[in-house]
């Protein structure tokens, strides 16, 4: 079903789960397209269902919970790990337990990445429910953006509801120069005329920006660069620090009173006992009410400012585009700083998304939104303003469609559920692409990809029957695609041959993703061979094992393009042989601020890389399991969690709490506290003083008020506000007790 934002599509979603659940004693799982979301919906329902039987949890990156989906009630999902506990119910013969499956953003089926998997997805449960009778899962579908509602609906077999009622209404505004125009018709609404002087203000966003602070709201604004938003948020932050300035004026002391400066400085307290500390422009923005948000944050940082912002303590928030997909910050007014990203207009449905970020229910009365255009933009911001959205369509016939088929139909052959090639003809008929293209079937490039699957030992035929082979149902064990089967294959037995042992680089390589080449962007290769220069040899005996070439590096540095196959092959090895290095210093605790410093990236990437391996490290996991490689699994197994929190070995048991970082982690174990048990047992006074050592000094010279320690609130937990060090103590061993509780499941 679609409506707009605020409309309560995910009111009747939670109520369908609950139904499902406690009525029907079936399992649901839902799927969000992002980590955040995931991460957010996985509290709420645990909040929701506490103090009941039904267990909640969550299955993102690398993270599965103890037990898989037989010991939870309610699976909250990214589209990739669903995918996988589909592929595993399939294959245990486990999908009649599930009684609901809830797309959420349905619209993701459109996504050139990722939208192929959420479609295969839904095809298997379709095509399950088809021929099994015992299997009855209702799939509930959910978006404000979705424009070709009944060719979905009749993919689905679905019941269609749809409204465009919009409890709080938004309206949409053209801006262009002074002048504001009614995006739905074009017509002149009002002229935007500062009721303050603004120097160097143009286009009027910092004024709209004071004039909302005013009002006691808040404003998200739009930017398609990182640079672009640190920027932008110094100069308004700048702007509001001038005129809070002014004691006498009436405009300085409305200012004042709308930001809360005691609060605002527990904000840039958290921020400043993030692992990475207080970002400089971070700093100099937060205590104006200003703050930026973009992937160079690390994911403490984002936490901190996205939590600030619901709560409106910081009150204008300036982001890339990513965040207008991700977690639910809702604001009174969304600005789209430009019409175009990279010199292209801004897509239509990304644009949705953003301006549907204004006027929340619950939040506010109304919201406003504003693409703000100057006079040569003016006929790419009517295009976008006025712009139907464009139909959804199957992501399994663009791009590499060999590819996308070729997974689509291993992954049903390796899980026993096609076992012919007519059974597969039907399994295609399920998909949207059969669907959307009029319900024509072509059968040829199906027998193609099932005979390049059979010819590089996916899957056996037999007596017409098809069948898979261990490398087949290692594939779908782990959720890679064919492709990056074949290379796994041939690099681990390689790797088996021939290990370099004198450290975990070897093994570190072999689970860094092969996308890294394209994650990890721009690379400095004089910085790269200063690098390779300074390792000590038994890391350089890796890389000669693995292909690095010093007179490579040294060519890269010259600005050589490079393009015969084999050179574009050796400069992925190079690029993903640095990030292995990279995320070698990470598991061995070098401060994050140094490993950027040492490899010229950024703390947001260093974390993405940091949690795309550790992912990568489960399904390599996995796939020597299958395999029957278990020495390799032994040895690879430990760093999906290492990897996800980014310490050394020892470390890993106790950040299974959620409330602790890295740091705390390390200064409890060095105290004697060394896994959940004895933290669960541990004397309240250890952990309190353990807990004071884990905080930077703070001078009292100039707070003579705060003698009393239980008074003063300096430790800042995950998830929780500021607590003293006692009720830190306290928290922190009631946490490692209940998780103890839901170990062992009493």
């Amino acid at each position: 079903y679609s409506a707009p934002t605020s409309a309560g599509k995910t009111m009747v979603a939670e109520l369908l789960t609950m139904q499902t659940v406690l009525e029907r004693d079936k399992k649901v799982l839902i799927i969000l397209p992002f980590v955040s979301v995931v991460r957010e919906k996985m509290l709420y329902f645990q909040e929701l269902f506490e103090g009941t039987n039904k267990r909640v949890a969550g299955f993102m990156g690398s993270y599965t919970p103890t037990g898989g989906l037989r010991s939870v009630n309610i699976a909250i999902a990214t589209i990739e790990k669903a995918n996988g506990i589909i592929n595993r119910l399939m294959e245990e013969d486990g999908l009649q337990d599930v009684g609901c499956v809830v797309v959420d953003e349905l619209h993701m089926l459109g996504d050139s990445n990722r939208g192929y998997l959420l479609e295969l997805l839904l095809t298997k449960i379709k095509y399950m429910s088809k021929i099994r009778s015992n299997i009855s899962i209702q799939i509930v579908g959910m978006s404000a953006t979705l424009p070709n509602l009944e060719m979905l609906a009749k993919w689905l077999d679905a019941t269609l509801y749809q409204t465009n009622f919009r409890p709080v209404p938004l309206k949409e505004y053209l801006k262009i120069g002074k002048n504001v125009y009614n995006a739905n018709n074009l017509s002149f609404s009002h002229a935007i005329e500062p009721s303050v002087a603004i120097k160097n203000d143009p286009d009027d966003v910092k004024y709209l920006c004071i004039d909302t602070i005013l009002q006691g709201y808040s404003i998200l604004i739009f930017c398609f660069t990182k640079k672009w938003c640190e920027s932008l948020a110094l100069e308004i932050a700048s702007e509001i620090k001038q005129l809070g300035g002014v004691n006498k004026t009436k405009i300085g002391i409305d200012l004042r009173n709308q930001l809360n400066g005691e609060n605002l400085g527990d904000v840039l307290e958290q921020l400043r006992r993030c692992p990475v500390g207080l970002e400089t422009d971070l700093s100099k923005t937060i205590s104006f009410g200003v703050a930026f948000h973009h992937a160079g944050l690390t994911m403490d940082e984002r936490d901190i400012i996205e939590g600030a912002f619901k709560q409106n303590i910081v009150r204008v928030l300036i982001a890339t585009s990513t965040l207008s997909s991700g977690v639910n910050l809702p604001a009174r007014r969304v600005i789209v700083r430009s019409p175009h990203c990279h010199g292209f207009p801004i897509d239509i449905l990304q644009y949705r998304q953003m301006i549907g970020r204004a006027g929340r229910m619950g939040v506010d009365t109304a919201g406003e939104s504003y693409l703000i255009c100057n006079e040569n933009e003016r006929r790419m911001g009517e295009e976008i303003a006025t712009q139907n959205l464009p139909p959804i369509k199957s992501c399994l016939g663009v791009g590499d469609f060999s590819s996308c088929l070729k997974r689509a139909l291993l992954e049903v052959v390796a899980g026993c559920v096609v076992c012919t090639t007519e059974e597969a003809y039907e399994y295609i008929k399920c998909t949207l692409l059969y669907v959307s293209n009029g319900e024509n079937l072509n059968e040829t490039p199906i027998h193609e990809c099932l005979m390049l699957l059979i010819e590089n030992q996916f899957v056996r035929e037999s007596d017409n029957k098809l069948a898979p082979t261990n490398l087949g149902q290692a594939c779908l064990a782990a959720s890679v695609t064919p492709e990056i089967g074949l290379k796994l294959i041939k690099e681990l037995d390689k790797a088996r041959q021939n290990f370099v042992l004198d450290s975990e680089l070897h093994l570190l390589y072999l689970i860094t993703p092969y996308s890294v080449s394209d994650q990890i962007g721009h690379l400095d290769w004089f910085r790269v061979l200063g690098v390779w220069e300074k390792l000590p040899h038994s890391m350089r005996k890796v890389g000669d094992m693995i292909g690095i070439e010093e007179g490579f590096i040294v060519k890269a540095m010259t600005g050589t393009s490079f393009s015969t196959s084999s050179d574009k092959h050796k400069l992925a090895v190079h690029r993903r042989f640095y990030t292995s290095l990279l995320l070698y210093d990470l598991i061995n605790e070098v401060p994050i601020n140094t490993v950027v410093l040492k490899y010229g990236t950024s703390k947001g990437l260093l974390q993405s890389l940091q949690q795309s391996s550790s992912t990568f490290a489960g399904m390599v996991t996995q796939f020597c399991k299958r395999l029957g490689w278990s020495s390799l699994e032994l040895l690879i197994s430990q760093f999906s969690e290492r990897l996800q929190f980014g310490v050394q070995r020892q470390l890993v048991e106790l950040l299974r709490l959620d409330c602790l970082n890295s740091i705390t982690a390390r200064t409890l174990y060095n105290a004697g506290i060394q896994n959940i048990p004895e933290l669960a047992l541990a004397d309240l006074r250890l952990v309190q003083r353990t807990l004071t050592k884990a905080i930077p000094y703070q001078s009292n010279a100039n707070n003579n008020n705060t003698d009393d320690e239980d008074k003063r609130k300096n430790i800042w937990l995950a998830g929780r506000f500021a607590l003293n060090e006692r009720e830190a103590a306290i928290f922190i061993i009631n946490e490692a007790r209940h998780l103890l509780q839901v170990r062992f499941n009493v």
